[in-house]
C-alpha cells in the first residue's frame, strides 16, 4: 500500500518539477507541498481513543484563542487610535464649565 502512495508521489513530484538534487533548496514550496502531502495521504489509520478529557481540552484551547484574539486586538486597536490621534490630532476636549448648571457659573 505505501509503495503505490510512493509511485504518486513521484509521479506528482515529476509533473510538478521537484529536483531532488543537493543543489536545489531544501524547503522551496514544491517540496514543502509534496512534504505534506506525504505526511497527510501516506499514513495508516490510527485507532486511536480519544476520552472525555480531549473534549474539555480543545474547549480550553479555543476559549483560550478567542481570549488571546481580543486581548490583541485591543492592544493593536489602542496603537491604532494613538497613532491616528497623532496624525489627525485628538478631538478637542468640550468644555462644560461655560454652561448655566454648574455652580461656578451661578
Amino acid at each position: 500500500m505505501i509503495a503505490t502512495y510512493r509511485k504518486r508521489l513521484l509521479r506528482l513530484a515529476v509533473e510538478h518539477g521537484v529536483e531532488h538534487s543537493m543543489n536545489s533548496r531544501f524547503l522551496s514550496g514544491n517540496t514543502l507541498l509534496l512534504a505534506v502531502c506525504v505526511v497527510l495521504f501516506a499514513s495508516e489509520d490510527a485507532h486511536a481513543y480519544l476520552d472525555p478529557g480531549t473534549g474539555t481540552l480543545i474547549i480550553q484551547w479555543i476559549f483560550g484563542m478567542v481570549v488571546a484574539g481580543m486581548a490583541a486586538a485591543r492592544v493593536y486597536w489602542s496603537r491604532a487610535k494613538l497613532y491616528f490621534e497623532a496624525k489627525f490630532g485628538s478631538p478637542a476636549p468640550v468644555d462644560d464649565s461655560a454652561s448655566d448648571d454648574s455652580p461656578e457659573a451661578r
